[in-house]
């Protein structure tokens, strides 16, 4: 599905804009954009501390407000004057990435035009992706004037196959450990035979298509993978995404895992009680597109990781993985 966003706007709407976007601010009970924080001291910079502390203002608005609010942003964005320190910021935010025109395209995109032209185009993409919370990823549309921004997660390790249908675009996702890693786990689903556990290894994932996560067979005691990077990597943050749509009852098959990290493989397969437990998530995850993060308050160093739900009888789906 595709969204088009204009953000061509006549500079006398844009201080109506922004003030209705205040409003909006003021009903979560935000302060106004005009009493900045300490660390906040010119109106850009205001909106990107506001939103990257609580996207979910937009998230959790009607969408013509927030079509209303992400317009006065971008406005906003354009026409006020960025200090350098600023923009390379912003710029930095985002890491280069090369991704198949044709995977893109399924993605689920919205699609910013011929946004206002106070910027150059590289900021001015990252800047509506930085604003916009549903937005992983950006490439510059079919004019140095467009901006094509995405929701699908990829991460900065990620190797595009297909080189020749490949485009440039920039993630906010990291680079983590899990795109070169080798995967053991327990047995797919007989009827998805697509949701395979090297799924989680290839560092992307389209959240439009469920095929794209791993998914156990059913009545399984205690479903597990395990990721060998190869050589011991250190790491403080692991990250498990569940399937953006589809059935909420398999979002709900993440709940009581374990992720345990040790140096050498087990003799056992499943058994992972040698491994050092890393962090555990009780569950169950409950929203469509739900990230559990578990950090470590302290970097940890091992080859070896394993998640592994500690429930018999079950089974267990999930989309994504990061280490890092």
């Amino acid at each position: 599905m595709t969204l088009v966003i204009s953000a061509v706007i006549d500079v006398d709407k844009v201080i109506p804009a922004v003030i209705n976007f205040q409003k909006l601010l003021r009903l979560h009970r935000r302060r106004p954009l005009d009493q900045p924080s300490g660390r906040c001291s010119t109106f850009p910079s205001c909106l990107c501390e506001v939103l990257h502390s609580r996207p979910d203002l937009l998230l959790r608005s009607p969408v013509s407000v927030m079509k209303v609010a992400l317009v006065a942003v971008l406005a906003a964005v354009a026409i006020q004057p960025w200090p350098p320190s600023l923009v390379a910021a912003t710029a930095n935010l985002f890491r280069r990435v090369e991704v198949s025109k044709t995977r893109l395209a399924r993605s689920q995109n919205i699609e910013l035009g011929q946004l206002p032209s106070g910027l150059s185009g590289s900021v001015r993409c990252a800047a509506a992706c930085t604003v916009d919370p549903r937005c992983q990823m950006w490439c510059q549309g079919a004019s140095s004037e467009e901006c094509l921004v995405s929701d699908m997660v990829v991460t900065s390790a990620y190797v595009e196959a297909d080189l020749a249908d490949a485009t440039a675009c920039y993630t906010r996702r990291l680079k983590d450990f899990v795109v070169g890693a080798s995967i053991e786990g327990s047995p797919v689903h007989p009827n998805s035979p697509l949701r395979v556990k090297e799924n989680l290894i290839d560092g992307i994932f389209n959240r439009d298509n469920n095929d794209n996560c791993y998914r156990t067979d059913n009545n399984l005691n205690r479903p597990w993978f395990v990721l060998d990077f190869g050589t011991a990597v250190t790491f403080r943050f692991v990250k498990l995404f569940a399937q953006a749509n589809g059935s909420l009852n398999m979002v709900k098959t993440i709940a009581d895992l374990e992720v345990r990290v040790g140096m050498a493989a087990v003799p056992t397969p499943g058994d992972f009680s040698s491994y050092q437990l890393f962090g555990s998530f009780t569950g169950p995850a409950v929203e469509f597109g739900q990230v559990i993060v578990l950090e470590s308050p302290a970097p940890v160093t091992s080859r070896f990781l394993s998640v592994q739900k500690m429930q018999d009888a079950e089974r267990l789906q999930l989309c994504h993985v990061e280490v890092y």
